[in-house]
């Protein structure tokens, strides 16, 4: 399907030397003012575009909350926009920007975040305020 844009969750890891967000998966550095661009386009028969969840309940239950060597994960909504594939608890699409980053008040990662999110050019907010139910 072609998408407006779709706002949703997903999580990155945060570099341990600078304050760049990193795929969780794959070494892949997200750029800040610029989006991010699935090669080839998302479709139902590759399992190419950038993963994001429709609910912060969906990638809360999806993610362990562990640091994965020097880096640390870090939740946020993710603009999405393009071809995207809608599946049960999200969505593939070919193009992805960070649309604010989000943190535990009690987390010791609380300014890394917050530097994160300037150079970024989003909001860095509490995750209990965000999406609130």
């Amino acid at each position: 399907m072609q998408a407006g844009v779709i706002i949703a969750w997903r999580a990155w890891r945060l570099g341990w030397r600078d304050d760049y967000l990193i795929s969780r998966f794959w070494d892949l550095r997200w750029l800040p003012a610029q989006p991010m661009i699935a090669v080839p386009k998302p479709a139902l028969t590759n399992a190419s575009g950038f993963r994001a969840y429709k609910s912060r309940a969906d990638l809360l239950e999806s993610i362990e909350f562990k640091g994965r060597g020097p880096e640390y994960v870090v939740l946020g909504r993710v603009s999405l926009w393009g071809t995207a594939i809608k599946h049960e608890r999200g969505y593939r699409a070919e193009f992805a920007n960070p649309d604010c980053l989000c943190y535990f008040n009690d987390s010791e990662l609380v300014q890394r975040i917050q530097s994160c999110a300037r150079y970024y050019g989003v909001e860095a907010l509490p995750i209990e305020i965000v999406d609130k139910p």
